[in-house]
């Protein structure tokens, strides 16, 4: 069985975040973003529309994610050593109500680094962050989880567990209450080397804080029990939303809907909710409100959106949305009920999701590869009622109104800026 246990020594980790906006007054806060060509990690204050802060990366164009709500943050380097660093953003939230207020003090890189083969997903629950890194089969090596606590991460005392997969896997940790952990289960075929099988999981274990099973996700002949092909997590408190395989006759992943988890008084309870058809949904969002949004299509080939209610037993075609003109969805960001995409073509689109239908739309980039590794790929965040979106082509990031994408500002930051992660203060 696997285990969790304490980590001694450290690891190489890089985080980026993004700044927030306000409602009721000018954007505030602070945008994280990373060069394509250039190893830096740039701050732009959003006060003063200008970059006033800059630290030096291992390599250029790190992926970035935003932790505790936007303190911190989480930046995947994408070098040699998987290196992921951790930055305090200097941001402090003061809650009002039906906004927040930011205080400002000098952003800093941690002293804490992480560091393994492939770093994949950065899971944030419950005062702990999970950073998977998934290993590889030539030369074998197994997929681990660190687990990090926010508290005390700024002073450098911050505690570091650890849990050993039982094999290679492109998988996920999910931090549950009490401290539990959700641990994806990698697939056989793939662990034993087979040639064409698929390094995606089959399904979750519950652990407790000593690495006993608390819950068996994974079961093979049990629809509600397991989610083969595993791809794609959202999460609304303790009620998690994971995208499984689709229904396709004769794959070895053969599933055909989305797995709910709810970590519930009575325990870990679990539920398949049918596709409507034959396709997939392999990245989840949820902004709060009543819905999930989901890419949907064939692996590789996502040109539509699905909308999931929880509460609804199951979804239909009419809480499918095709992208106009067969795009790629590529990039897309949910709050509340907006839904803002960002589609290879360089078109920005906003949808209202209660209603399903387009509200706005304007061509704001040049065309552009949507390939998650691709140079030169714009990138968009969404922070409070604001979106942006950088351009690498002409050394900006624009930035619109959640409301109606009317355009607010183009920022002028030089280089080629390319990843950003949002903040929102709702």
């Amino acid at each position: 069985m696997p285990k969790l246990s304490a980590l001694l020594g450290s690891v190489t980790a890089l985080v980026f975040v993004a700044g927030t906006a306000i409602a009721h007054d000018a954007p505030k806060g602070r945008l994280f973003f990373t060069d394509n060509d250039a190893p830096v990690l740039r701050v732009l204050d959003l006060d003063e529309g200008r970059v006033t802060h800059e630290f030096a990366m291992p390599k250029a164009s790190a992926r970035l994610v935003a932790l505790s709500g936007g303190e911190y943050l989480a930046a995947s380097v994408g070098d040699e050593a998987g290196t992921v660093l951790f930055f305090d953003t200097g941001l402090a939230f003061e809650e009002h109500g039906d906004h927040r207020d930011v205080a400002k003090s000098e952003p800093r890189l941690l002293e804490l680094r992480l560091s393994g083969v492939k770093p994949g997903h950065i899971v944030e629950g419950h005062g702990r962050v999970a950073v998977f890194y998934d290993g590889g089969r030539e030369p074998r090596v197994d997929a681990v989880v660190h687990l990090v606590d926010l508290v005390g991460l700024a002073e450098a005392r911050t505690p570091v567990g650890r849990w050993d997969s039982p094999g290679p896997q492109h998988g996920i940790a999910v931090p549950l209450r009490e401290g539990r952990l959700l641990v994806s289960t990698p697939n056989p075929a793939y662990v034993a080397g087979e040639k064409d099988a698929s390094s995606l999981p089959i399904g979750f274990r519950v652990l407790d804080a000593r690495g006993a099973v608390l819950a068996e996700l994974d079961r093979a002949g049990d629809p509600d029990r397991r989610c083969l092909g595993y791809h794609g997590h959202a999460a609304k408190g303790e009620l998690h939303l994971f995208g499984c395989f689709m229904d396709e006759p004769g794959h070895p992943l053969a599933d055909g809907g989305i797995l709910l988890v709810r970590d519930g008084e009575k325990g870990i309870e679990s539920r398949k909710i049918p596709y409507p058809d034959g396709r997939r949904v392999s990245t989840f969002r949820y902004g709060g409100g009543r819905w999930f949004v989901g890419n949907y299509g064939k692996p590789g080939d996502y040109r539509a959106f699905l909308r999931v209610d929880p509460e609804r037993p199951t979804p239909g075609l009419s809480d499918v949305l095709e992208v106009p003109g067969g795009r790629i969805v590529c990039q897309f960001a949910l709050a509340a009920d907006r839904l803002v995409n960002l589609t290879p073509d360089g078109t920005l689109r906003l949808w209202d999701v209660e209603g399903w239908k387009e509200l706005a739309a304007r061509s704001v980039v040049a065309d552009f590869d949507c390939a998650w590794n691709a140079a030169m790929r714009p990138e968009l965040a969404l922070a409070g009622d604001r979106v942006y979106v950088s351009d690498p082509g002409r050394g900006a990031i624009h930035e619109f109104s959640a409301n109606d994408l009317s355009p607010l500002r183009r920022l002028e930051v030089g280089g080629r800026p390319t990843r950003m992660a949002g903040v929102d203060t709702h």
